[in-house]
């Protein structure tokens, strides 16, 4: 009887397998394993087979069999690796990958592939160790240098990042990859001009990257040119309709202009592609509370469904902490933030900071920030320490944590920008607060959320995972001594009421828009005066919000439109026309209503059942100014009707406003700051004492 054709049969299925038919290929590979078990190619190729079609167990399986009977491992090492890295175990990649290059450590192919694999467990030192081993072999692969430039920039050394990708682009004029990367560096640098120069070359080169259209897209949505962003991301869509980093990223723009709903889709369409997306799920549960008419039973559901999904599968690795349970020690307070930077954040902890008793307490600064500006250094020089965990994974910050024998972790605005709610549940802290975010974490794994007793009254309807604790007074802030003065009343001058409005357009809501055409209706001859930025330069967005006001009987007409980003002076210089701010509900301002205040202009307030629907009424308590809280639409329209028509009245309290705001404990930093520290000690001890 004839031997069975081994080799035949092989180069057979190795012709189907380049040429795509394999099943054919498939059938061939098998046939040499019936007539001998052990053939260790036919077993590397049918895992190759599997690998392709998506069967990444099956793959394991038959490549690990190749590797039993194995006369070429180096190569079944390597794919081992890439089927491993299919089925996201990067580290057990990274053991097939040395293993293959200890072989044959010339291959190139493979040093990419194994820095990877470090690259997925933040192993950046390494990673970058890998592809200089590359340089060593081919000194000009502008691909590398590309590479070497996106390890720099995850490692905040921006300077190098950039000198990667411009050597890059010196070897290959035309990388566009290169070009877009240059430019997202640019984006972090703050030189926006720059980066947006970048993208479009980037584009010029291929117009089908939908990558560097994303990243345009961001870029115009930071500087606020919200129509351009969402062109951006629905042209990135069109391309890669599974693009989960746009749909997340169009949400912003429609939530920026206050269309919720559809941002809402956006992030949900985000999480049906990746149910793990950290980022589009803290989006969808901030925008939700700018929503009007969401209840507070789903607005908690939501919460907890964020820890089912992001935190409960961490809590698992949380680690035993050595804790010096001393009540009356120096506590070492971990504060972790993406905003210690110029943000309304930054500026309302600013004081708690620097007014700090360094005797009881020291404030470890755990900063997410790529560059330090004049308010990261000030921060920076505030506090004990300073850690940048820019491009540090979330594991890696709770690991630098536990080694700092942190006592108390303050997680800062978890909800919002690049923040990390998820550190705590890693639980590298054995007390952890939440302060200055907008809800509930949703999360066991932090103790307290810190508000005050009018953002969060006793027994009120808003549902907390934390232990709420509170303040005297919540909100805090430096006096702004760059302010121009107090003008006089604008009513007084020009013979009618101005109203107006210089916070975020996602706050304006169908609800809101209602009911200031409700005011404005009530006194005929009022105009309302909008500014944010340079967002309302953009005529898309003023014909969306004055089709609104339109359906409510508003004129055009009498919407004043702001639409210059200026420096803070010159933008706070726009109140010396406004005789009142109406607030924005649910969801009110906070640094706007300080501008506002300081700038001689009171604000009119509607209370809300959530902590972010009474920030101003817990503002206004604090400099005496109760009554201009409405507890209802109705009275909202009664009193903004009531304090328009007693000019007098307005003149008066605007003439000696900013006195009373620097007066009030809103501007008292050092008893704030004893205040927070008070509060501090109390939780540990209570700590202590379980």
């Amino acid at each position: 009887m004839p031997k069975f054709p081994i080799q035949d049969t092989l180069n057979l299925g190795l012709a189907h397998h380049q040429a795509g038919r394999l099943a054919e290929a498939e059938a061939c590979y098998r046939q040499i394993l019936q007539a001998e078990p052990n053939h260790a190619d036919a077993w590397h190729l049918l895992g190759l087979i599997a690998h392709q079609s998506g069967r990444f167990d099956l793959a394991l399986e038959s490549i690990e069999r190749a590797l039993q009977f194995s006369n070429n491992a180096a190569v079944y090492l390597n794919n081992f690796g890439i089927t491993l890295m299919a089925l996201n175990r990067p580290r057990e990649a990274e053991t097939a990958y040395r293993a293959a290059l200890a072989q044959e450590p010339g291959r190139v192919d493979w040093l990419q592939h194994l820095a990877k694999a470090l690259h997925s467990q933040g192993k950046l030192d390494e990673m970058l160790a890998c592809y200089q081993a590359v340089l060593a072999l081919q000194p000009n692969d502008a691909q590398v240098y590309n590479n070497i430039g996106v390890v720099r920039q995850e490692q905040g050394a921006l300077d190098e990042a950039a000198a990667n990708f411009k050597r890059a682009l010196e070897l290959a004029p035309g990388f566009a990859e290169a070009y877009n990367n240059l430019g997202y560096l640019y984006g972090l640098r703050g030189d926006r001009q720059a980066a947006i120069v970048c993208y479009h070359t980037s584009l010029a080169i291929n117009p089908q990257d939908f990558v560097t259209l994303n990243n345009l897209g961001i870029l115009l949505n930071e500087l606020g040119q919200f129509s351009e962003a969402e062109t951006c991301f629905r042209a990135a869509l069109a391309i890669r309709p599974d693009f989960v980093e746009a749909h997340n990223n169009l949400g912003m723009p429609l939530r920026e202009t206050a269309r919720h709903a559809e941002a809402i889709s956006s992030f949900r369409t985000a999480l049906a592609l990746n149910p793990r997306h950290q980022t589009a799920y803290r989006n969808l549960l901030s925008t939700l509370l700018y929503q009007s008419g969401v209840s507070q039973a789903s607005l908690y559901s939501e919460h907890r469904q964020f820890e089912a999904v992001m935190a409960a599968p961490l809590y698992a690795q949380q680690q035993a902490l050595a804790v010096d349970f001393n009540p009356d020690k120096r506590l070492r307070v971990a504060w972790l933030s993406s905003d210690f930077h110029h943000h309304p954040i930054a500026r309302n902890i600013g004081p708690l900071l620097k007014n700090h008793s360094a005797a009881q307490f020291e404030y470890v600064l755990y900063a997410d920030v790529a560059v330090l500006d004049e308010t990261s250094l000030a921060l920076k020089q505030s506090a004990d320490a300073w850690h940048s965990i820019y491009g540090l994974t979330d594991p890696q910050v709770a690991a630098q944590m536990r080694a700092d024998k942190i006592d108390i972790l303050i997680c800062l605005a978890g909800h919002f920008d690049r923040n990390r709610p998820l550190v705590c549940a890693l639980k590298p802290a054995p007390l952890q607060v939440s302060f200055h975010d907008i809800a509930t974490s949703g999360m066991t794994a932090v103790d307290y959320l810190i508000s005050d007793i009018v953002m969060t009254p006793r027994h009120g309807a808003e549902q907390f995972t934390e232990r709420v604790v509170r303040l005297p007074v919540f909100y805090i802030h430096a006096p702004l001594s760059t302010a121009p003065a107090v003008s006089s009343l604008p009513a007084s001058r020009k013979g009618y009421v101005t109203f107006g409005n210089f916070g975020n357009p996602a706050k304006l809501n169908t609800a809101v828009i209602a009911l200031w055409a409700r005011v404005l209706s009530a006194l005929p001859d009022s105009r309302l005066a909008l500014k944010y930025k340079q967002v309302y330069a953009d005529a898309k967005v003023r014909a969306h919000f004055e089709t609104q006001f339109a359906q409510h009987g508003v004129d055009g007409a009498r919407i004043v439109w702001h639409g210059a980003s200026l420096e803070a002076r010159d933008h706070l210089a726009f109140y010396h026309d406004v005789d009142i701010t109406l607030d924005s509900f649910p969801f009110n301002g906070s640094t706007t209503t300080f501008e506002s205040l300081w700038m001689g202009v009171p604000v009119l307030t509607l209370a809300g059942e959530n902590m972010v629907g009474r920030w101003g009424m817990s503002m206004l308590r604090a400099v005496r100014l109760s009554e201009w809280a409405a507890r209802s639409e109705a009275e909202f329209v009664e009193k903004a009707a009531g304090f328009a028509a007693d000019t007098p009245a307005l003149a008066d309290l605007r003439a000696g406003l900013r006195a009373r705001v620097a007066a009030s404990p809103l501007c008292d930093e050092r008893a704030r700051a004893r205040q927070f520290e008070c509060l501090l000690r109390a939780l540990w001890r209570r700590k202590c004492a379980e």
